[in-house]
Parts: structure tokens; C-alpha cells; sequence
């Protein structure tokens, strides 16, 4: 809230002084002992996944790590992702990541994060309870919508768990997730990670999967035949085309 009553104490200054920056930048030099420019140039958000846990904010604050979520953004935070069973403890390596938001976009990262973190451990308490006492899953699965319902009203957070908020996100795609990873082998990290090997065999599977749908051929025991490509004969059967003149 400091910075805001400071950006606009800088824009009523502009006004004051008909918009003559050079003058007004340093009038506030001297009031306020800041330059104002790092406060009203915007910040370039980052592309990629935002992690709160705190090992995993350490790990990806780094700038060798960072180097590494800006070549892949999309998918380069599973081989360090937040886990569950990691102390919430804010720190300046957290807040390192506050400067690209502002405060109205923070809050809601803050209070959407609080919220599918409690909601993921409540989840978990609710499965154990399940397996211990031989509940079904329709029994967790019933539970736990009361709990987000509960958790998501304005008396609580206030706000909608694993949904779009326009920030702090990207925006889901599997498709272009799926090409991402193919250039993992292209990164020195990523390609030397533990999650590297199987992700490396599940695109080997990938690749000859498509070749069986695009040419026929065995996959997994199965035989599949060559898939029965439309003729310039069947176009014309089905649809006026120009290709039948």
C-alpha cells in the first residue's frame, strides 16, 4: 500500500507540474529520497509456473534454475515442483517474486494459493479417512466439495480455487505442453534431471503410438490397420468441391 500512495503522489505531482517529467522526477527525489521510475514502469510478468512452497522458491529463484523455467516455462518446474510436505514460510526468496505483480494481483495469488494449498491437504486427510474406515470415493469426493464450497465463499477466501485469475499462470495447453518437452534433451538440467528417463520413454511410446494411428502396425500387443484416408473420389461424393471440376 506504501508504493501505491507513492505512485499516486507522484502522478498528482506530474499533474501539478504539466507533465514535465524531468522536473517532477527530481521534486520527488528530494521529498521522498526514491526514484519514482521503478514504481510506475510496469514489470514484465513472467510466463511461467509460480512455486510457494519454500525449498521450491529457493531452488527456482536461482539464477542458474531461473535460466532453466525461462527455456522451458511451461514444464521445467516438475523437476522441482512444491510438495505438500514442505513448511510455508515466507522469506526474501519468496518475496523476490512479489516485484513482478501488483498489490491487487498479489493478494489474489496469495489467497488462491492459501486456498488450493488447504484444500489439497484437506484431501488427503479425507482419502486416509476413506481407506481406514472403508469409505467410498463418492464419500471423499461428496466431502470435499463441501469443504471447497465452504472455503471458496466471501466469510473465507473469497476466491476460486484452480481457476484463471489472468495472472501468475500459464495458461493450459497439453498440446503445447507435449512439444515442450520434446526439447527437454536440449537442456543441460533438464536433460541430466531424474525425471528425465521415464519422461524420455513415454516419448518414445508417444512417437511410435502415432506412427501406428498415422500407418498401422502393432503397438502394446494390439494390431491396428492403416487408417482409411478420404480419396479426391470420396470428396467429390460427399461435397461440391473446386478440386472435382
Amino acid at each position: 500500500m506504501v508504493t501505491q500512495a507513492l505512485v499516486e503522489e507522484y502522478r498528482s505531482m506530474l499533474e501539478i507540474n504539466d507533465f514535465d517529467y524531468t522536473i517532477t522526477t527530481s521534486e520527488f527525489i528530494d521529498r521522498f529520497g526514491v526514484n519514482p521510475l521503478p514504481l510506475i514502469q510496469p514489470k514484465r510478468k513472467p510466463n511461467v509456473r509460480t512455486p510457494y512452497t519454500e525449498s521450491s522458491v529457493q531452488f527456482w529463484t536461482k539464477k542458474e534454475n531461473r535460466e532453466v523455467m525461462e527455456f522451458a516455462p511451461r514444464t521445467a518446474y516438475y523437476i522441482r515442483p512444491d510438495t505438500l510436505d514442505d513448511d510455508w514460510v515466507w522469506s526474501g526468496d519468496f518475496n523476490a517474486l512479489r516485484e513482478y505483480y501488483t498489490e491487487e494481483q498479489w493478494d489474489l495469488l496469495a489467497r488462491q494459493t492459501l486456498l488450493e494449498r488447504e484444500l489439497r491437504v484437506h484431501k488427503e486427510e479425507l482419502e486416509a479417512i476413506a481407506k481406514d474406515e472403508g469409505y467410498s470415493r463418492n464419500w471423499v469426493e461428496g466431502n470435499y466439495a463441501l469443504k471447497r464450497r465452504e472455503l471458496e465463499s466471501a466469510d473465507k477466501y473469497g476466491i476460486k480455487g484452480f481457476s484463471s485469475i489472468g495472472v501468475g499462470e500459464v495458461a493450459a495447453d497439453n498440446r503445447l505442453d507435449v512439444i515442450e518437452l520434446y526439447t527437454w534433451k536440449n537442456n543441460e538440467t533438464l536433460r541430466n534431471s531424474a525425471e528425465f528417463t521415464p519422461l524420455n520413454l513415454y516419448l518414445k511410446k508417444r512417437d511410435e503410438a502415432e506412427q501406428v494411428l498415422l500407418n498401422g502396425g502393432i503397438f502394446e500387443g494390439g494390431k491396428f490397420a492403416p487408417p482409411k484416408r478420404p480419396t479426391l473420389t470420396t470428396v467429390c461424393t460427399d461435397r461440391k468441391s473446386s478440386l472435382c471440376s
